[in-house]
C-alpha cells in the first residue's frame, strides 16, 4: 500500500495501476470504518456490562 502511494507521488504509475491503488485505498478505508465502528460498540456494551455488575448487590451466604 504505501508503495503505490510513494509511486503515484514519484509519478511513475500507469492507469491500471492508479486504479489499483485508488480500490486498495478504499478498501483500507472501509477497514478503518469498519474497525473504528465495531470497537465503538464492544466499548460500549463493556461500559454497560461492568455499570450493571457496578449495581449489582453480592450474592450473601446463609
Amino acid at each position: 500500500m504505501v508503495i503505490y502511494l510513494i509511486l503515484a507521488i514519484a509519478g511513475e504509475t500507469d492507469n491500471s495501476d492508479t486504479l489499483k491503488m485508488i480500490l486498495n485505498l478504499v478498501g483500507l478505508l472501509a477497514t478503518i470504518a469498519v474497525t473504528v465502528f465495531v470497537t465503538k460498540i464492544a466499548g460500549k456494551s463493556l461500559r454497560e456490562q461492568v455499570d450493571g455488575e457496578k449495581d449489582s448487590k453480592p450474592i450473601e451466604p446463609n
